[in-house]
């Protein structure tokens, strides 16, 4: 028997974990196109505390009540590359704290010096939304 998922529509006015996702990937592929950190200082802290508030909107809107996949989303790939995500209990909290820290690293490479180059900021950005793709990807169970 397939779990049961709420589709993302029903609990918010616009996909969340595909907000998540993507935001620090665009932010990741715009920032390797430049080599200079002062220039992606305010792109990086704006990404982060944006992923934050993305991140409590969505702890916000769980509802711990429902025992199904929440927040669902997906698409027809071609090949085996479905793209399937929702979020269940423990992920609605991981994710804020994933945002969390990635504010934070990002406050800590702003230090003076200890700038990162553009590689840092779109490493961290990419960490980002692979670990909220475990939290969100589609379980096994």
């Amino acid at each position: 028997m397939p779990p049961i998922e709420f589709h993302w529509s029903l609990q918010a006015g616009y996909p969340i974990l595909a907000s998540l996702l993507g935001l620090p990937l665009l932010t990741a592929v715009w920032m390797l196109g430049f080599g200079r950190a002062h220039r992606l200082a305010g792109p990086a802290l704006a990404t982060a505390l944006l992923q934050l508030g993305l991140a409590l909107d969505l702890y916000r809107r769980f509802d711990p009540e429902l025992p199904a996949r929440q927040f669902a989303e997906w698409r027809d790939l071609p090949g085996p590359l479905d793209y399937h995500v929702g979020i269940t209990a423990p992920g609605h909290i991981l994710i804020p704290g994933i945002a969390l820290i990635g504010l934070l690293l990002v406050l800590l490479g702003l230090r003076p010096g200890h700038r990162w180059k553009g590689g840092g900021f779109a490493t961290l950005f990419t960490l980002q939304a692979a670990l909220v793709f475990l939290i969100a990807g589609p379980s096994l169970f």
